[in-house]
């Protein structure tokens, strides 16, 4: 007699082997898919060329406001790791909203980018817990490395596309690294992982 018990709906996933830290994840895009490499913008977060991004760019609004085109192309990985390591919640000279930050988490999910998230980070650092505080720091470690990885891998790009590159690009980065690797600094000696932060409501 045949058994009219069904068996799993799904067979479960094979575990897939961690990626080494600080390597670029790249979202499967097909050529056609790839809008963002005909692009002539630089982030205006890193100064790196968005033509040049293994992955789609984020688009962040100039102001929060509802129009279409108020948005630039930006380095969404880039600026995630920098809010995570310089714990300031700002973008394009403006505070950051809860919209940006759930758009920024969607984004990062999407393109498969790393377990960094800005909202889960608030959380934790809402939460006066000794394990939380470790948690955030933690994260706030694997930013920081990740963060110097993704400099270093951009100033190689910079350097193979240097025909395709404008040369305004290159003084960007620069000091955009400099700036960087100060706030770095600083991120080791202030953890404010109980420090309130306010994050403008839209």
């Amino acid at each position: 007699r045949t058994s009219s018990r069904k068996g799993p709906p799904h067979a479960p996933r094979p575990l897939q082997p961690e990626r080494p830290a600080g390597q670029l994840a790249v979202a499967p895009q097909g050529g056609a898919n790839r809008w963002w490499t005909t692009s002539r913008e630089m982030c205006p977060v890193c100064g790196f060329p968005v033509s040049l991004l293994p992955y789609p760019p984020f688009k962040l609004q100039i102001q929060p406001s509802g129009l279409r085109d108020n948005f630039r192309l930006v380095d969404g990985l880039f600026l995630v790791l920098q809010v995570l390591v310089e714990w300031k919640f700002e973008a394009l000279d403006r505070p950051m909203t809860q919209t940006d930050i759930y758009r920024l988490d969607s984004y990062m999910k999407k393109c498969k980018l790393g377990p960094f998230r800005v909202e889960w980070a608030l959380r934790m650092a809402a939460d006066s817990s000794p394990e939380a505080s470790a948690e955030l720091a933690q994260l706030r470690d694997r930013a920081s490395q990740r963060l110097q990885h993704l400099r270093k891998v951009q100033q190689q790009r910079l350097k193979q596309n240097a025909p395709l590159v404008p040369l305004a690009c290159e003084p960007v980065a620069q000091a955009s690294d400099s700036r960087a690797a100060a706030t770095t600094g600083r991120h080791n000696a202030q953890r404010p992982c109980h420090q309130r932060v306010r994050v403008h409501s839209d």
